[in-house]
């Protein structure tokens, strides 16, 4: 059995028990491998931009944690006790190429959806809730086609990110109450609780206002701000 196929077994039977010191150890020496697999990786297909590529290269090793015990699955399931024994075939290289590509595809997909989906104001950062804006008075107007796309949006969607970006007040007259009918949610809205709770309750408070589950809210923000490129930088604006 090659190195790195031991040490990802014993790592996926550390996880399976909870993890701990014994997991942190084993992670630790994995992640070499998983950085250099994961710039191999990007060497031959340079998809991403640079930004994305070094976000991509910083994560490797906790992707490679988050599927492990797939690896284990993968390598007692498919694998005979002779090609198991057979010591010079390192099998948790080759897997880690191969997972590592897929999740380097995948970020390639996010970047071309972004790219093929402008940004709702491309001329002027989205506000982050957490700060005031000083341009209330600024008139905000969509662009025709994303106008179109917004329409069409899950209303969900349409809530979650204009409630979050603090910008509800700048659709298109009717699409707001549109949206609130289709999820049966009465106006005004969002309400008093969720205007004056803090930054860091904001979520919590949309969640329950909306009657589902702070991992919904989320895992849609967490989208919604993908797919418009956005970052929060320390300045408090999205961009």
């Amino acid at each position: 059995m090659g190195r790195w196929t031991e040490l990802a077994l014993k790592l996926a039977a550390a996880k399976r028990l909870g993890g701990g010191a014994e997991a942190d150890a084993v992670m630790r020496e994995l992640a070499p491998l998983a950085n250099q697999t994961a710039r191999r990786v990007h060497a031959a297909y340079a998809s991403l931009r640079k930004q994305r590529a070094a976000d991509f290269l910083a994560i490797a090793p906790a992707l490679i944690w988050k599927k492990i015990e797939r690896f284990e699955d993968w390598y007692l399931r498919e694998l005979s006790e002779a090609d198991r024994a057979r010591a010079a075939k390192e099998y948790f290289a080759a897997w880690c190429y191969v997972e590592l590509r897929y999740r380097y595809f995948d970020a390639a997909r996010e970047q071309s959806e972004e790219h093929r989906l402008l940004s709702l104001a491309p001329d002027r950062p989205i506000a982050d809730p957490r700060s005031q804006r000083d341009d209330d008075d600024e008139e905000f107007e969509l662009p025709p086609e994303e106008l179109q796309r917004v329409r069409e949006w899950d209303p969900l969607d349409g809530v979650v990110l204009f409630c979050l970006t603090g910008l509800w007040d700048r659709l298109p007259p009717g699409l707001w109450s549109s949206w609130l009918e289709r999820l049966g949610i009465e106006e005004p809205f969002p309400p008093e609780e969720y205007l004056r709770a803090a930054s860091t309750r904001k979520r919590a408070v949309l969640a329950a206002s909306l009657n589902v589950s702070r991992d919904v809210i989320y895992q849609r923000w967490r989208r919604l701000k993908a797919r418009f490129n956005q970052q929060i930088p320390s300045d408090g604006v999205l961009q």
